[in-house]
């Protein structure tokens, strides 16, 4: 069989994390639960110039 292991830290295999009034989110669900909005919702105000303290930030990998 499969064993399974925690993940080491790498949230999976996110895109995105989200910056949303100083707080930062592994990704939109989490965000979105913790915000009481749809995850496209906080996709959806991360791209909107009315809402300037949320940010979806991509992730940055290096292979050190």
């Amino acid at each position: 069989g499969i064993e399974l292991v925690p993940d080491p830290g790498t949230f999976g295999n996110k895109t995105y994390y989200y910056k949303i009034d100083e707080i930062y989110y592994a990704d939109a669900n989490e965000a979105a639960d913790a915000t009481g909005v749809h995850s496209k919702t906080v996709k959806a105000r991360c791209n909107n110039n009315k809402w300037p303290d949320w940010h979806e930030i991509k992730y940055e990998f290096t292979n050190d």
